[in-house]
């Protein structure tokens, strides 16, 4: 959101602390496009991807980065039922586009038990959310929106029409 703002010219102040832990300095990152138990298309994901990417290279041309990584995705079946399933997902026009092929039982890696088969998930990818982040922050701090320090929720405050946090006001 801080990018956007960015890029529309709108005034921002980011707010954290660089020292405390936060998820996305574990997080894998990955965009899943075919998820869940039910194998449904990730919420909203046709509309989202392609504008994910669209950003992700923009901010990557900007800085001089790589953080956005199309990868190969096998997805294994858990029994008949999964089986079934990604049959019809494969047959459903909805879904050429983030399954690829079947992988019949037994063609995984030998470290894999691979009792069911496996299918292909096409359009995954990973963002190197740790790069993202700490690359967007120097750049914000840089231009005064980032302050380093840790966010303390009682002293955002709601005054007449507006919100005030210690010097702040929006």
């Amino acid at each position: 959101m801080a990018w956007r703002f960015h890029q529309a010219g709108e005034p921002f102040i980011l707010i954290g602390s660089s020292e405390m832990p936060a998820a996305y300095k574990i997080a894998a990152g990955v965009i899943n496009p075919v998820t869940g138990r039910w194998m449904t298309k990730s919420w909203n994901i046709d509309q989202l991807l392609p504008e994910a990417e669209a950003t992700y290279r923009r901010i990557e041309a900007q800085f001089h980065l790589s953080i956005y990584h199309p990868i190969p995705e096998i997805r294994f079946c858990q029994n008949a039922e999964d089986v079934k399933r990604v049959g019809r997902r494969m047959r459903n026009p909805r879904y050429q586009d983030v399954i690829g092929d079947f992988l019949p039982a037994g063609t995984a890696a030998s470290a894999f038990e691979d009792l069911q088969g496996s299918f292909e998930i096409t359009q995954a990818a990973y963002v190197d959310l740790p790069m993202l982040v700490n690359s967007l922050r120097d750049a914000f701090t840089g231009l005064g929106h980032f302050r380093d320090e840790a966010f303390i929720h009682s002293e955002l405050k709601l005054d007449e029409a507006a919100w005030r946090y210690k010097s702040l006001r929006a």
